[in-house]
């Protein structure tokens, strides 16, 4: 298909007006080679994954996330629900290192003292629980 030949209709130049210049050159390209419809769907989707959601909080702590881990004796189970991560364990030293690692990746946590094990489901001897304040860039300690 030429240029010439490529007709835009009034909804399509509305969707074209909404995209970012590299996206509107991009668009054009796919209309030309690809065709109309493969390019509007390929602008719909680029917007949709454009979208801020929350700045505040990572789509992983939408939804539950459950994982137990074991490294030699040391047990370790670590729910993060929403805006909040439990952890319990078997050492101390080993929810510290986690906690570390969860804010060297970007995540900002305030601890959250006022929480309570739940029995039956927090059964190692340490137990912390974090609120989610926000989330940023991953640390580099260089």
């Amino acid at each position: 298909m030429e240029m010439d030949n490529l007709h835009i209709t009034e909804k399509d130049f509305d969707l074209f007006q909404t995209l970012e210049p590299k996206d509107k050159i991009e668009f054009l390209y796919d209309a030309q080679f690809l065709g109309k419809e493969l390019s509007i769907i390929n602008a719909v989707s680029k917007i949709e994954s454009s979208t801020i959601h929350d700045p505040i909080v990572n789509e992983l702590f939408q939804d539950t996330l459950f994982d137990e881990l074991q490294w030699n004796n040391d047990r370790l189970t670590i729910m993060i629900s929403n805006k909040t991560v439990h952890i319990n364990s078997t050492s101390i030293k080993w929810i510290r290192s986690m906690v570390n690692k969860l804010f060297s990746d970007g995540h900002i946590l305030l601890r959250n003292k006022d929480a309570k094990k739940t029995p039956g489901i927090d059964i190692y001897r340490y137990y912390r629980c974090y609120n989610i304040v926000g989330t940023g860039s991953p640390l580099c300690y260089n």
